[in-house]
């Protein structure tokens, strides 16, 4: 009798979390296969607590995606955690549902990686549904470009506000950074191993996930480096948060995870009084807005709507950062 033989070890484990978005999901998956480039793929599907539409047509399609499902709706680093520790692959990759894979990207990736052992972290260019490229490289974040990044400025200083970009995402040449966005994330099985997976306390819903997550792997001593070379098309990058009927900003409850979050992520990566100093300047900088869209609301260039949806994120995201 014949010994059975051990699973070859796949190139890259994929892990894709199903958010009722189907259609995009299918279009994922499709470009992932599509694209194998003759790798070695094992995807999980972890399924958010979602209405199931079109998973029974999925599973057909795609018979050899693992799927888990979750009775109850969980954060975005929970969902792949549980995707991550069921992964058998040399490499890891988080992959947003709202992604298409191109041109051998994934291949390209695990290539990379495969003559690169000291890069812990790898992310592709993403671009937006136009073609143009979608910001995923960057700095660090320090108390100076967060509290820009709050700040509401005149016209001519907006562009101040990229400073956290990271202008390797430009060129066509990998290039060392300090953190690549979260919808297409790969790690080596080395650096997993180190640093343990998403940090789901930190982010128990959403945001910083990603930056914490490339920041725990330098900390351990690996690099994190942005691939040009590799594209992936992220719809869900060209989202603008405006109202197409009337044009107004839709207040935004979320932002009241994301500056909490944010104060999290200092307290671990900069402690106690770094974090404390951060959320006195917070109250500044909402005062400042506050003002400067109240001189705005009485020069008529912001109409009533406007104003009170600005007052609503302001207070959605103060309250985040002082109770995170």
């Amino acid at each position: 009798m014949s010994t059975p033989q051990p699973m070859p070890i796949p190139d890259l484990s994929v892990t894709v979390i199903n958010h009722s978005n189907p259609d995009y999901l299918q279009e994922c998956l499709r470009s992932v296969f599509r694209e194998a480039d003759g790798l070695t793929l094992e995807v999980i599907v972890i399924d958010n607590a979602t209405n199931q539409r079109l998973v029974p047509e999925l599973r057909a399609e795609f018979p050899q995606v693992q799927w888990l499902f979750n009775a109850r709706s969980l954060g975005y680093s929970a969902n792949h955690n549980q995707g991550l520790k069921l992964a058998t692959g040399r490499y890891l990759c988080t992959l947003n549902d709202d992604t298409v894979v191109h041109d051998q990207a994934l291949g390209k990736l695990v290539a990379y990686l495969d003559a690169h052992p000291e890069v812990g972290m790898l992310g592709p260019r993403l671009l937006n549904r136009d073609g143009t490229i979608q910001d995923s490289a960057y700095y660090f974040p320090s108390v100076k470009s967060v509290l820009i990044s709050w700040l509401t400025l005149p016209g001519g200083l907006v562009r101040l506000k990229r400073q956290m970009i990271h202008p390797a995402q430009q060129g066509e040449s990998a290039a060392e950074v300090d953190w690549v966005l979260g919808a297409c994330q790969v790690i080596t099985r080395a650096a997993y191993e180190k640093v343990g997976g998403l940090d789901e306390k930190l982010a128990p819903i959403v945001y910083y996930e990603d930056t914490d997550w490339c920041r725990s792997c330098h900390k351990a001593g690996f690099k994190i480096v942005y691939l040009p070379e590799a594209r992936l098309t992220h719809y869900g990058g060209s989202s603008t948060g405006v109202d197409g009927a009337e044009g107004e900003v839709r207040p935004m409850p979320m932002l009241r995870e994301l500056s909490a979050t944010c104060m999290r992520y200092f307290r671990k990566h900069h402690g106690v009084l770094v974090t404390l100093w951060l959320q006195l300047l917070f109250v500044f900088v909402t005062a400042w807005n506050l003002g400067m869209m109240g001189q705005s609301r009485l020069r008529r260039r912001l109409s009533a709507a406007s104003f009170k949806n600005g007052l609503a994120n302001a207070v959605f995201a103060l309250k985040g950062a002082l109770n995170p």
